[in-house]
């Protein structure tokens, strides 16, 4: 048995049990009759499940608790008069949460505006404090086709009842979810009469809950619907690959005056990498750096900068060893400059980042990923139909070097892998060529109206699984039972919410004011924050 199996397996198993907790729970609270408080821990056993990996990508209990959930509403006062159009007329998008940054909320933003013949409403279960981004406002066609579920104060039950009603009259709706919402699953489990459901698989290397509403899954890449198809059980007619719709901008700039502006030799070689720095955290060797490192050394030419790793430990290590020539920057408001001033872009590792690759790629640079995991893990790397044959993707530390080597000493290749790349970036993720798809996957949608028939959740300790349990335990995203209690108390019926805070106090784990407050006010108390800050602000 490696390292990595003896120590996260039993982790895994760990986990598990308490999974297997949470879900008692909420099957207790569902027999007594407390159904928000039953939804609420199908929600908090699912983000425990995402963030603390169990060996699962789906469970059948919890998918089975929510049918019966969702049994319960109430039926929608007006039904549709009609079957939905097809092709559609109408898409709504179902987030959790939208960011001004972030590929799931830019896929939203770039649906609406590449698919801009149909009319487009979004409704997000549980916006929070955070501000709407302009790009998700700015894409309605008004006001009134922005829903937020979570600003009445009324449980999960009745989000997913404001939910099924609001889908009564759209054609198609289309799930962008965090992992763990329970909402969509209660507002179309047992709603026969409801439009197509499409599940956008952003979060396809980990748990996520809704697979039994998923009509079809929209798989942003073939390593993502292999998952789907060996661990959730999907059928393989209801899985669709097809791109990303990506917003590609135009450059500002040329190559040259970008790094003019950013103070960089203009005979310099840019290696450029972005991505959150939580996705450059090694769980094993060879790490990002020891990857990259090796190549800045061996050429004094070369520069190189990370947008998103903090210039700390053996990033700053790694600055000192190559004269300030290797540099993290932090989280950057705006990384266009850099971007656009890139000779080569190197995607994140041990997590890759797609959209960053893309985005970067569209301005004509070469993009090299590194796909080190085991065949079984391909998941975590970057794979996206098209562009593949145009990536550099070496698999060895040795591969790794000789493509680097070859990249940063040949301008001639770098002009050309660019512009292929540029060139197949713009065809599959915009324009005609993404509307083509797009309308591919409407019609499959409409064509799979009967429910989904799900295979059991496969449940494994494999090499997969330990490596995204290392994964999160090494970013601080696994954070037990207690982490996933305190993200969703505000989602929890009054006496319950104080049951489960008094557990955390009991075991003595931290909370904010803040987690206690209901949901329906944080978006008030947040504002009212906000403006005590200004005021405060002005007076200094």
């Amino acid at each position: 048995m490696s390292s990595l199996e003896l120590a996260g397996v039993p982790r895994l198993d760990a986990h598990l049990a308490d999974f297997h907790g949470l879900v008692a729970t909420a099957h207790r609270h569902l027999h007594r009759g407390r159904l928000d408080t039953a939804a609420g821990y199908c929600q908090i056993a699912g983000m425990h499940a995402w963030m603390n990996p169990v060996g699962l990508f789906g469970s059948d209990d919890v998918e089975e608790m929510l049918g019966r959930l969702s049994a319960a509403l109430p039926a929608v006062a007006r039904p549709r008069a009609g079957a939905p159009a097809t092709p559609p007329r109408t898409v709504l998008h179902v987030a959790t949460q939208v960011y001004q940054t972030g590929g799931s909320t830019q896929t939203i933003a770039s649906w609406m505006e590449q698919d801009s013949g149909r009319h487009h409403r979004v409704c997000i279960t549980r916006q929070g404090p955070v501000e709407i981004p302009p790009k998700i406002r700015e894409r309605l066609s008004s006001q009134a086709d922005l829903l937020c579920l979570d600003t009445r104060p009324h449980g999960l039950l009745g989000r997913a009842a404001a939910l099924r009603s609001a889908a009564d009259d759209v054609d198609i709706v289309v799930l962008h979810l965090h992992p763990c919402d329970v909402v969509p699953s209660i507002a179309f489990a047992a709603a026969p009469a409801a439009p197509p459901v499409v599940y956008v698989d952003h979060a396809d290397h980990v748990f996520w809950i809704g697979r039994d509403v998923t009509q079809l899954l929209f798989s942003m890449r073939d390593s993502g619907r292999a998952l789907a198809l060996t661990r959730r059980g999907l059928e393989p007619e209801r899985c669709f690959v097809m791109p990303r719709p990506l917003r590609v901008a135009e450059r500002a700039v040329e190559r040259d005056e970008a790094k003019r502006r950013l103070g960089l030799p203009l005979d310099s070689v840019l290696v450029v990498t972005a991505a959150d720095g939580s996705k450059y955290r090694p769980v094993g060797a060879p790490g990002f750096l020891d990857l990259v490192l090796p190549v800045v050394q061996r050429h004094p030419g070369v520069i190189f900068r990370a947008a998103g790793p903090a210039p700390e430990g053996d990033w700053a290590a790694a600055a000192e060893a190559t004269g300030g020539r290797m540099q993290a920057l932090g989280r950057l408001p705006d990384p266009s400059l850099l971007q656009q001033a890139a000779d080569v872009y190197v995607d994140s590792y041990p997590f890759s980042s797609l959209t960053s690759l893309l985005e970067v790629g569209a301005f004509g640079t070469p993009v090299v990923t590194f796909r080190g995991h085991p065949d079984d893990c391909a998941v975590l790397g970057a794979d996206t139909r098209g562009l593949d044959a145009h990536m550099c993707a070496p698999a060895t530390f040795t591969e790794f070097q000789l493509v680097m080597d070859h990249l940063v000493t040949d301008p001639r290749r770098r002009l050309e892998l660019g512009d292929r790349t540029q060139r197949t970036i713009i065809h599959t993720h915009t324009g005609a060529g993404w509307r083509a798809t797009v309308d591919e996957l409407y019609v499959r949608a409409a064509e799979l109206r009967s429910a989904p028939r799900v295979g059991a959740a496969d449940r494994r300790s494999g090499r997969l699984d330990l490596l995204v349990d290392l994964v999160m335990e090494q970013t601080g995203f696994s954070q037990g039972v207690a982490g996933a209690v305190r993200a969703n108390l505000g989602l929890l019926p009054p006496r319950e919410r104080v049951a489960a805070w008094r557990g955390l106090v009991r075991a003595d784990e931290p909370w904010r004011p803040s987690d206690v407050v209901p949901d329906c006010l944080r978006p008030t108390v947040a504002r009212a924050g906000r403006r005590a800050r200004t005021v405060g602000a002005r007076l200094r």
